[in-house]
């Protein structure tokens, strides 16, 4: 049976800072210190209004009887903790929950890094690109200007429309910066909907959908969570356009009766290599560690891909701006030093 695990409440929390919080639960509970008697040293060691009325709504809910589990959904956690959280209680491993939500937001953290940095980079680079083409067309273009003017020559056509362009720029430059703005935002926001999916159709991005998969499903399987609501709770966690239709047929196979195994080559999911890791995993009845062992070699593939990528960026864009600038000087200085060598 299928049960739905929608959140009420949207945490605001990032992946790192939940990744030390389960931490530092984990580490007060293995001391042997009590759920109170933890939340109250968190409490008191918060560096911050919103970290302390956080904590001290939880130890409130430890106080008035309620669950670990309740408490920090009423302080705001997101579903996924407070779901995990709950099966840990029923199992009497909540320890072991603490200790490997941890471990998956810190995998969050670094896969949100990684796409940051993608991200990030090029548009710095483009950004550096623009501010030095800026600067050659508005202010060393004009200087050539000026020689040519008095030698009375003219500028060749290009270089005319990139001088009366530079003229035109800075009283341009706020409306241009408005407009890279709203553009920036619109497709922040048409990517957040799910309506831009260009990256979608990356590697990357399907590899990252199948390493939060494998990730989830390694903790819920850990704490002892039956295959079925497992599926069902990941499915909730990833969003993709090609991977979420192959985690559904996941689902039916193994619904119909079809070993774990045997359904994600049905479904397609992940390539040949891990599927044989999770296969002897699931034969062994160690599934949630080739889960784990399988999240992190996926985790080291999207940094090394992102890496390699971001490696290739820097080189293209120095090249780029390199024969674009050398062009625009190459369109002046070629007939000044032609005029320059007839004068010698």
């Amino acid at each position: 049976m299928k049960r739905s695990v929608h959140s009420k409440k949207n945490s605001s929390f990032s992946p790192a800072y939940l990744s030390v919080i389960c931490m530092q639960i984990y580490t007060l509970q293995q001391s042997g210190i009590s759920l109170d008697d933890g939340i109250e040293i968190l409490l008191t060691d918060s560096s911050s209004d919103r970290e302390r009325a956080m904590f001290k709504s939880v130890l409130n809910g430890l106080d008035s009887g309620f669950p670990f589990s309740k408490s920090i959904e009423n302080a705001g956690f997101p579903e996924y903790m407070v779901h995990m959280s709950e099966m840990g209680e029923r199992t009497g491993n909540l320890e072991k929950v603490m200790l490997s939500l941890s471990k998956y937001y810190n995998r969050q953290s670094i896969i949100d890094e990684n796409i940051k940095n993608a991200v990030l980079y090029p548009l710095m680079m483009a950004v550096l690109m623009a501010v030095i083409l800026g600067i050659i067309i508005t202010k060393v273009l004009p200087v050539f200007s000026g020689i040519f003017s008095q030698l009375g020559l003219t500028l060749s056509p290009a270089a005319e429309f990139l001088l009366k362009a530079g003229k035109i720029l800075p009283s341009a430059a706020a409306v241009i910066l408005v407009l890279a703005i709203i553009l920036s935002i619109a497709a922040y926001l048409l990517y957040k909907s799910g309506r831009l999916n260009i990256l979608s159709r990356t590697k990357i991005s399907c590899l990252i959908a199948e390493s939060r998969f494998s990730s989830s499903m390694a903790l819920m399987i850990s704490s002892g969570m039956d295959m079925d609501d497992a599926l069902e709770m990941a499915s909730k966690l990833v969003s993709h356009p090609y991977v979420s239709p192959k985690i559904a047929r996941l689902q039916d196979l193994i619904f119909d009766g079809e070993m774990f195994e045997d359904a994600l080559e049905k479904a397609g999911l992940f390539t040949d290599y891990y599927r044989r890791m999770l296969r002897i995993g699931s034969k062994s009845g160690k599934l949630d560690i080739m889960m784990n062992e399988t999240a992190d070699r996926m985790n080291s593939n999207i940094s090394n891909r992102i890496d390699s990528i971001i490696s290739g960026i820097e080189p293209a864009a120095v090249i780029t701006l390199s024969v674009l600038a050398g062009l625009i000087l190459l369109s002046v200085m070629l007939p000044l030093l032609s005029i320059l060598s007839s004068i010698g």
